[in-house]
């Protein structure tokens, strides 16, 4: 749907990203952007029965806009389900060393790099959105009775997550997903 003809209930949209306010900084890689997420994952195990356990994931929560030609909407990132591409990833090597970005990700995370044995393998992913990042969104359009008025969308509406929908943020085409 053009942004500017959006409709209470689900919607489909494609648009360029763009920040709501300032631009966040993805945890590992440093990277300006509209929204990330990450994962971390330790090495757990030993012998036949090793694999990756994930100790920590989370999101940005800051809503952000999508725009096309007729106008931008606010997207509400919280409960989507991300399809994102380009995870970029971080992975102890044999000496376990982590790019210094990556240590302080975790460290500004509250991550504990190492225990009582000394370094934990650890494997770090994000997936971002870049500012002007073409993304497609399926969602529901609720209103939003207190946005501010030079926002382009004459209907006041903000995309969110609905028990009644399924709510996806991508950085793929529709007929990709």
């Amino acid at each position: 749907s053009p942004i500017r003809s959006l409709a209470l209930g689900q919607v489909e949209i494609r648009g360029r990203a763009q920040p709501e306010a300032e631009l966040l900084t993805s945890p590992f890689g440093g990277l300006p952007c509209v929204f990330y997420s990450y994962t971390v994952e330790a090495h757990t195990g030993s012998d036949k029965n090793t694999r990756w356990e994930t100790i920590a994931s989370g999101t940005s929560e800051q809503p952000f806009y999508v725009r096309d030609v007729t106008g931008q909407v606010l997207i509400v990132p919280l409960g989507a389900t991300l399809l994102l591409r380009g995870d970029q990833i971080s992975i102890t090597n044999s000496l376990r060393d982590l790019p210094p970005a990556t240590l302080d990700g975790l460290r500004h995370l509250g991550i504990a790099t190492s225990s009582w044995m000394g370094s934990k393998p650890l494997r770090c992913r994000e997936a971002v959105i870049l500012p002007g990042e073409s993304i497609y969104v399926l969602g529901t359009a609720l209103e939003h009775h207190g946005m501010n008025q030079h926002i382009t969308n004459e209907c006041r509406l903000y995309i969110g997550d609905s028990s009644n929908h399924a709510f996806i943020i991508s950085d793929r085409s529709e007929k990709e997903i």
